[in-house]
């Protein structure tokens, strides 16, 4: 059963917030602390954006993440100032106020107003667990940071959730899954985690990246209306706040440091069409012949997992789609792009070219006891590629000739969670599972909500080596704060139910605000039977949203857009019409 928390889970230990610090050295832009056996940096990135990082047991400081896309900025003109116990920080834009004893962090605009300011007595910390060791707590020891919440203030963003916009007063949980069919608007964490908040009080606004990719939960004065709450389950404390100090401001340097979403191909942005699975070439036929001569617009068809041998990835099922540069060169001249799903579980199979190689160059993940990692997916028993490793995501690219050589436009990642099948719908076991990396290991725990990002990464990076002169179009499923300068997201396995139709509102709208642009749900749901009605309606709706594709599970009734005839099938024509018209 898909890993879902409703509340954050019970730690044990008691929390220890950092007490009195020295100043260890400063420059013109940064500010180090030394409180108890922790490191703190302060520094300021650009007038407007600061970031904090607190490294418990005197570790080094250490800022690299997938989420981040900039790394280097350009000098900031700040001035350092202390009085009395009293450490600013300022810009031209806003200052961080730094109490030496204890050690307490805020920040304030240009005209004094403070904000995102640490709790008094609980400020940022470690949870210690006496009596434990590295072998019974190889995550490390959690880390937490309390910041008061000023009266009025409203929180927004958090990434893909369905439950509405506004997050004050609610717990979220950030831990990728794939959640069961049918999920509700109360499911707090789904396919991907943004573990990044839109703050907005009298018309100014903030944002928080608390940037840890271990489980991470939030408490947006759900407990306490006047506290907010960032939390990981190992790790260091790293978190920008971006000073605003209107949303527009927040959310240019938001996505300057995460990245942005590329431009995409044209076709990119028409109209697509899905099913898992198109069972054979000849069926792809008839659903691209369907299209034109009923003179509904589509730019795009996919193939699920069933264009594989055996589900194997990167080969091709040579009895329902024999010769595939033939179909793909008779779809193109229909005016027809064709996407390719891809997973990341490899097939366990001495046969298998692609599973040989990645076991002799040591791509794969491992147990803790140096194993090769296995588990249940479409293909059965799979190794799983450690995509931390710079040489994995290198092989995967070498691997997409197999799939583009045929003449296949763009690639869709899924089951990226990881999702697996035993059990039911879980991911990999965050402490028995190392990732090698190519370098220091790391548990599944430490990096599990970037395996999506990782995975998109690799294709999109390989796409870029072989076909330097296109623009990439890669799908992902999972991901993690950044996901949108390798991806679009399409928001995973809705159902064909009206709920799911007002879910799927919020659910773009909070990608936006967290900084993925690109972003849309399955037209017509995908688990379950549609009709005719409903598939009207989320066609009216979903011909606006950025990625606009009409995809369903095999066994379920059939909803290209003529399926259900008249009146349906002309609103479906009608919007798809209009969504062509308003394309650049």
């Amino acid at each position: 059963m898909a890993e879902t928390f409703e509340n954050p889970p019970e730690v044990g230990g008691f929390y220890k917030p950092l007490g009195k610090a020295e100043i260890t050295d400063h420059d013109d832009e940064k500010i180090r602390l030394k409180a108890g056996s922790a490191a703190v940096e302060v520094t300021a990135l650009a007038p407007n954006l600061f970031r904090v990082g607190m490294f418990p047991e005197g570790r080094p400081p250490d800022y690299a993440s997938e989420a981040i896309a900039k790394e280097s900025w350009e000098p900031v003109e700040a001035k350092i100032r202390e009085d009395d116990g009293l450490l600013t920080l300022s810009t031209a834009h806003a200052t961080v106020r730094i109490t030496l004893d204890p050690l307490r962090v805020s920040f304030a605009d240009g005209e004094g107003i403070e904000f995102a300011a640490d709790d008094g007595e609980l400020g940022m910390g470690v949870v210690e667990q006496p009596g434990t060791d590295v072998f019974s707590t190889p995550l490390g020891n959690p880390v937490r940071l309390y910041k008061k919440r000023e009266e009025g203030e409203r929180f927004f963003g958090c990434g893909e959730r369905t439950s509405g916009l506004e997050k004050t007063d609610t717990y979220q949980v950030f831990w990728n899954i794939d959640p069961p069919a049918g999920h509700t608007a109360s499911f707090n964490n789904i396919y991907s985690s943004i573990p990044f908040t839109l703050s907005m009080r009298d018309g100014r606004a903030y944002g928080l990246l608390f940037d840890n990719t271990h489980r991470v939960e939030f408490d947006l004065a759900h407990e306490n209306p006047d506290l907010s709450y960032y939390g990981a389950e190992g790790g260091n404390i790293v978190y920008y706040v971006f000073c605003g100090p209107t949303p527009r401001e927040v959310l240019y340097r938001y996505t300057e440091l995460t990245g942005r979403t590329p431009m995409p191909a044209l076709w990119a942005l028409g109209n697509q069409q899905c099913r898992y699975s198109y069972m054979s070439a000849d069926e792809v036929r008839d659903v691209a012949r369907n299209f034109r001569e009923r003179d509904i617009p589509c730019d795009t068809l996919y193939l699920d997992i069933d264009y594989m041998d055996g589900y194997r990835v990167f080969t091709w099922n040579e009895e329902s789609f024999p010769e595939p540069e033939n179909l793909m060169a008779e779809l193109k001249e229909q005016g027809f792009n064709v996407v390719t799903i891809v997973d990341p579980g490899i097939k366990v199979d001495e046969g298998y070219p692609v599973y040989v190689e990645g076991r002799e160059r040591d791509l794969y993940c491992k147990t803790r006891e140096g194993e090769e990692y296995h588990n249940m997916v479409w293909p059965g028993i799979c190794a799983f590629p450690d995509f931390t490793n710079p040489e994995t995501r290198e092989w995967w690219g070498e691997n997409l000739p197999a799939i583009l050589d045929k003449g296949v436009a763009g690639i869709w990642c899924d089951m990226n969670e990881p999702s697996l099948f035993v059990p039911k719908q879980s991911s990999m076991p965050a402490e028995e599972v190392v990732h090698p990396g190519g370098g220091e290991p790391k548990l599944h725990g430490q990096v599990h909500n970037t395996y999506g990002s990782l995975m998109a990464r690799a294709v999109r990076e390989g796409l870029l080596r072989l076909r330097p002169d296109e623009r990439p179009f890669v799908i992902t499923r999972s991901g993690y704060a950044g996901l949108q300068r390798h991806a679009l997201q399409w928001t995973g396995d809705n159902s064909s139910w009206w709920e799911h139709l007002w879910m799927s509102m919020p659910q773009l709208q909070n990608l936006g605000l967290s900084g993925v642009a690109w972003a849309g749900v399955d037209i017509g749901g995908f688990f379950d039977d549609c009709n005719g009605e409903l598939l009207a309606r989320f066609t009216e709706f979903g011909i606006f949203q950025p990625f606009c594709r009409n995809h369903s599970m095999k066994g379920t009734r059939r909803q290209e857009p003529w399926v259900f005839g008249e009146p349906y099938e002309s609103v479906c024509r009608k919007m798809i019409k209009l969504r062509q018209r308003l394309l650049p």
